[in-house]
């Protein structure tokens, strides 16, 4: 008996003790957990937040549209910093004058020569090919423009009769050239009016999709439009009122021009009340006054 519980005894201690040595290494290894962790991420190493985008949900559309129209035109960005960033506009003539075949005038922007070559158009039914006045009209800048030239026939003023050649008659690339037929049989030409605005590549692409009678544009070169391969012409412009709004003088080319070098015609449209500013914006899209 005496032997039996010195065996249980023994047994006890021996349980004990391996508890006590248990708790002891769990307490070790949590030490040694802690002071691993320690060591790995201090205590005072706080995450940076998230930027959050705090803007109006419409802010936040229209930069997603702006990258995904880049992309559907083909052109490269890295950002949407182009759209809203300052336009200059200039009124490069500042009078009316006449032109010459082979003579020329330019500005910092501009170059407009007189050229007189055979084109082909349709005259009662029939194809034929005459002597036409010509102005070409070139970006000699390094940067894109939107362009408004008029011109007429120096002898003959208006002219109904002339052929056409396609060209981009709202906004050329830097080196990019327009040949705006002016009337069959040659002569002068009368430069009337020549203004421009700088923009963006997008901006030059947004414009190339507007219909140019949208901006004011004769019907020399509105007629003989050509946007940009892979490019068509919006038809939610309303052309025909923007038109009058110019003739009578409520709104301005450079308005409307720098509204649509900044928005897509197929999802904003101008409104009367928007005007040119040569700052850079920081907020779009635009919107009138109240909303």
């Amino acid at each position: 008996m005496l032997g039996a519980r010195i065996g249980m005894g023994v047994a006890a201690a021996a349980v004990l003790g391996g508890g006590v040595f248990l708790a002891g290494k769990i307490e070790r290894d949590s030490r040694a957990r802690v002071a691993d962790y320690a060591a790995a991420a201090p205590l005072d190493a706080v995450p940076e937040p998230e930027e959050v985008d705090d803007r109006a949900f419409a802010e936040q559309a229209f930069d997603k549209g702006v990258v995904e129209d880049a992309k559907a035109l083909g052109v490269a960005i890295d950002g949407v910093e182009s759209v809203y960033a300052a336009q200059a506009h200039v009124v490069e003539l500042a009078a009316p004058m006449v032109l010459s075949p082979g003579r020329s005038w330019s500005s910092d922007r501009l170059q407009i020569s007189a050229v007189v070559e055979k084109v082909k158009y349709q005259k009662h039914g029939a194809m034929v090919s005459a002597r036409h006045a010509i102005a070409v009209v070139q970006n000699v800048s390094d940067v894109p423009l939107a362009y408004h030239v008029r011109v007429t026939s120096e002898a003959r003023g208006r002219c109904d009769v002339h052929g056409a050649r396609q060209h981009n008659a709202m906004a050329l690339m830097p080196g990019e050239k327009a040949e705006i037929v002016v009337c069959a049989g040659g002569g002068k030409i009368r430069l009337m009016h020549a203004e421009t605005l700088q923009i963006s590549e997008l901006g030059h692409r947004y414009l190339s999709r507007v219909p140019p009678r949208a901006a004011g544009v004769g019907s020399l070169s509105s007629h003989a439009h050509a946007p940009p391969a892979g490019s068509t012409l919006c038809e939610t412009v309303d052309a025909a009122g923007l038109s009058r709004s110019i003739r009578e003088g409520t709104v301005r080319w450079v308005d409307i021009v720098d509204f649509y070098s900044r928005h897509s015609c197929d999802r904003f449209r101008f409104f009367p009340t928007y005007r040119h500013s040569g700052d850079v914006l920081d907020k779009l899209p635009a919107q009138p006054a109240g909303e």
